[in-house]
């Protein structure tokens, strides 16, 4: 049995800064661009699937609410409304030699519920702007996306409180649950599992640099000592 959702985030942070028990907030604006580069050569060769169909994204709109609800919105118009519970998460440090960058990775499994209708929403909490490009490779999806996110409690204030802030600039790895299976019959958790180790891995390959090499994954917390600079 699996959970709804199966996810891998992605942040780079300062040398050093190990402790912080917050995740990073994105990557750089220029690592963002450069792995996106790459996989949209990817599928102009044929390696990946272009999900977006477009150079320029796609651009959604997330609602938040205090009942834990999410609106998605697309082009003005409704597109799900879920409700997410975390199940638990890993976070890892990705290392390498032969760069002076650190890669913290997070991965996340999660239950997911859609809801039919609007009813018990709550009040808005926040909203979330993002334009998104996502590729997709066997089992798994590739989501990079521009995020201008605000804290706001009143719906007509949310385009002008979006309009202020600056972008942020996230990757995450998604697992396409409707394609884990052989024959008919699920695919080994061990081998999902080791599965997505390896694409967290590439990713972080290319956020660390040409001349990161194969980077390491180690387990990490805020309770346990800091990794060696590399």
């Amino acid at each position: 049995c699996f959970p709804s959702s199966l996810q891998g985030r992605f942040g780079m942070v300062a040398p050093g800064n190990y402790d912080s028990e917050n995740f990073p907030s994105g990557v750089p604006r220029d690592s963002f661009l450069g792995v996106l580069g790459r996989l949209q050569e990817s599928a102009r060769s044929g390696v990946l699937q272009d999900l977006t169909g477009s150079s320029q994204g796609e651009e959604y709109r997330d609602l938040h609410y205090t009942s834990g609800a999410r609106v998605s919105m697309q082009q003005g118009r409704q597109h799900s409304i879920l409700y997410k519970s975390l199940v638990d998460r890993v976070d890892m440090l990705a290392t390498s030699p032969g760069s002076g960058r650190t890669c913290k990775l997070r991965f996340s499994s999660k239950t997911e519920a859609r809801a039919v209708g609007a009813e018990g929403l709550g009040y808005l909490v926040g909203a979330r702007h993002k334009r998104r490009w996502s590729f997709a490779y066997r089992m798994w999806r590739f989501d990079l996306s521009e995020v201008r996110g605000v804290q706001c409690a009143r719906p007509e204030e949310v385009d002008g409180a979006l309009a202020r802030v600056l972008p942020e600039f996230e990757i995450e790895l998604e697992f396409l649950s409707g394609t884990a299976s052989t024959d008919g019959r699920p695919l080994p958790a061990s081998y999902i599992a080791h599965s997505m180790l390896v694409k967290a891995q590439d990713v972080a390959c290319m956020l660390l640099g040409p001349d990161a090499g194969r980077p390491v994954l180690i387990p990490w917390s805020p309770r346990r000592p800091a990794p060696p600079s590399p």
